[in-house]
């Protein structure tokens, strides 16, 4: 274990200034930053859309505008120059496909409470979705009901498109 240890501390090179000054200059600048993440989130908490929500989230994310392609930083330093490029990105808000659940949960918690602390006037809003509620049941029912059908339709073609029924009957029978 001492040896492994040893072999991968003369080849890493843990803590090595000139390890981290080259992983820096690596890295893209173009990339959201943790930042961006915790700024997207409370975004997507309060969503300016309900209905979009449900299809899609907030994400930021950069891009290179046209005409701009690099800033160059000329810094003197004692005896050394150091010229250094880097591309300007700009940041905006773009939507991304997939249901955002935490704004969705937000807004259903918050409406549920406003609605509670209403009064008398809340029992409007309650028999609507109780009767949203009922004819989406009857929907429903129907589909459950009408499945067996389906079943029976896909069984049917199934059964006309095969060349030899007897011998696939035969083979089913002995499963």
């Amino acid at each position: 274990n001492v040896i492994l240890g040893l072999i991968l501390v003369l080849t890493i090179h843990p803590g090595s200034p000139q390890v981290y000054v080259n992983s820096t200059a690596a890295v893209d600048r173009g990339s959201p930053s943790l930042l961006d993440g915790f700024l997207d989130m409370g975004r997507n908490l309060v969503t300016d859309n309900i209905f979009q929500s449900a299809f899609e989230q907030t994400v930021t994310e950069y891009y290179k505008p046209k005409g701009e392609s690099t800033v160059t930083n000329h810094s003197l330093e004692a005896n050394h120059t150091a010229n250094t490029s880097e591309a300007m990105y700009k940041r905006r808000l773009a939507f991304r496909n997939g249901t955002n659940t935490l704004g969705i949960i937000f807004f259903c918690i918050t409406f549920g409470s406003v609605l509670g602390s209403i009064g008398p006037q809340k029992t409007v809003v309650i028999q609507l979705f109780s009767v949203i509620y009922q004819v989406l049941l009857k929907m429903l029912m129907g589909a459950i009901w009408l499945t067996p059908v389906g079943v029976g339709s896909i069984i049917c073609g199934k059964m006309v498109s095969m060349e030899d029924l007897s011998l696939t009957l035969t083979q089913l029978s002995w499963f």
